[in-house]
């Protein structure tokens, strides 16, 4: 499991959280279900020693791109896939979170992380 941190935010309304992300299963497909969805994670400056997780489902019901490489036609490349949540106003410092099973090496990227405030 690896941890990265993000700047600390300031959410004036209550806003949509939108997680884009791109998954790549190295040597192989994600059959084995190798490939996690990452998380959001995020502490809160009155209480920083307490990191919470913040609760995301998956957009059309969990749809989730699986982007074939045109030179192996029954390999899937890449998984790429988006995840929509709730926050109330606040401070907050987020963290993603990533793991993989030991022995399977995972390769994530093109993460994009966007906040809209509800109108």
């Amino acid at each position: 499991i690896l941890r990265g941190k993000l700047p600390q935010i300031h959410i004036q309304k209550k806003s949509y959280l939108v997680f884009l992300w791109g998954a790549h299963h190295v040597g192989g497909n994600n059959l084995d279900g190798s490939i996690f969805v990452p998380a959001i994670g995020f502490t809160r400056p009155v209480d920083p020693d307490v990191l919470w997780q913040v609760r995301v489902g998956r957009v059309n019901q969990g749809m989730v791109v699986e982007v074939q490489d045109l030179s192996e036609p029954y390999r899937v490349g890449w998984s790429i896939g988006a995840t929509l949540g709730i926050l109330p106003p606040g401070d907050y410092d987020f963290s993603i979170i990533v793991k993989a099973f030991p022995g399977k090496p995972v390769l994530y990227d093109g993460m994009k992380f966007f906040l809209l405030e509800m109108g």
